[in-house]
C-alpha cells in the first residue's frame, strides 16, 4: 500500500473517531431529566398563585434518545418544545433520558434496569421540583414504547 492510501486511511480514521466522540457526547449531553420549556425563573413560579398549570415529562423508548424520540425528522421540530406550548401554554416540558441501548435490557436485568430508571428518574424529578418549589403540581408523563 502507498503511503498516500496510509496518510488518506489515517486522515478518514481521525475524523471519523472525531464524528464519533462528538456523537458520544452529544447522546451524554441528553441523560438525565432536561428542561425543554420553562415558563419563570426558578423558584418564581407557583409564589402567589403560579401560573404553571403542569408538568409534562417525557421518557423516550429503546434505541433513542430524549431528544430524537420527540423530534419530527424531516422538518427537525421538537414538538415537546415548539408544539405542546401553542396548545397547552401554562405547562412546564421535560425530559428524561437514559441509554436505551437494548443489549443493556437483556431478559436478566430487565427487572433491575428498569427498576434503576424508575427510582432516578423519581429522585430526579423530586429533587427538581423541591428547587422550584412546586411539589404539588400535577405531572403528565408521556412515554414511548419499550421494544420496536
Amino acid at each position: 500500500m502507498s503511503t498516500f492510501v496510509q496518510i488518506m486511511i489515517l486522515q478518514f480514521l481521525v475524523s471519523w473517531a472525531k464524528l464519533q466522540h462528538i456523537s458520544l457526547y452529544q447522546a451524554k449531553m441528553t441523560l438525565g431529566l432536561q428542561h425543554l420549556r420553562e415558563l419563570n425563573s426558578p423558584g418564581s413560579e407557583d409564589q402567589g398563585g403560579g401560573c404553571t398549570d403542569a408538568d409534562i415529562v417525557a421518557v423516550h423508548g429503546l434505541n433513542e434518545d430524549s431528544i430524537a424520540a420527540w423530534t419530527e425528522p424531516d422538518s427537525g421540530v421538537l414538538w415537546l418544545r415548539g408544539l405542546v406550548p401553542m396548545h397547552i401554554p401554562k405547562v412546564r416540558v421535560l425530559s428524561f433520558g437514559y441509554d436505551g441501548s437494548p443489549i443493556l435490557f437483556d431478559d436478566v436485568r430487565i427487572v433491575d434496569k428498569i427498576q434503576s430508571l424508575a427510582v432516578t428518574l423519581v429522585a430526579d424529578l423530586a429533587a427538581d421540583r423541591s428547587l422550584e418549589n412546586c411539589e404539588h403540581r400535577p405531572i403528565i408523563f408521556v412515554c414511548h414504547g419499550l421494544g420496536e
